[in-house]
């Protein structure tokens, strides 16, 4: 086994719905409606006014979602995650996974 195959292996372990892919709450969340399994960054989450997601008003979170689970979203796209609308700020592919940055709000 080479290091991108164990890189691929490891991706199911990253996006367990029950060790880092969930929500708090149990609830899977979601991507203008589409349940789908997503890690988020929490030390990457910026806000004026909150330190807590997803309860701040303007902002930045990173957020890590397989590739094939959703279409590659285009920077400036309005997209609903969690209930809330976010504008992407930039969008990585990073071996298999999508690495997005969302702003709070729509501009």
């Amino acid at each position: 086994m080479n290091f991108k195959d164990a890189v691929k292996a490891d991706i199911s372990a990253f996006f367990d719905p029950d060790e880092f892919a969930g929500r708090n709450s149990g609830d899977p969340h979601t991507w203008d409606g589409e349940e789908i399994l997503a890690v988020l960054d929490s030390n990457v989450v910026r806000s004026n006014n909150s330190t807590e997601y997803p309860a701040f008003p303007s902002g930045t979170l990173t957020v890590y979602v397989p590739v094939g689970a959703i279409m590659r979203p285009k920077d400036n796209s309005v997209h609903r995650f969690d209930g809330a609308l976010f504008t992407v700020w930039d969008v990585q592919e990073d071996m298999g996974v999508y690495v997005i940055t969302l702003i709070a709000g729509s501009p």
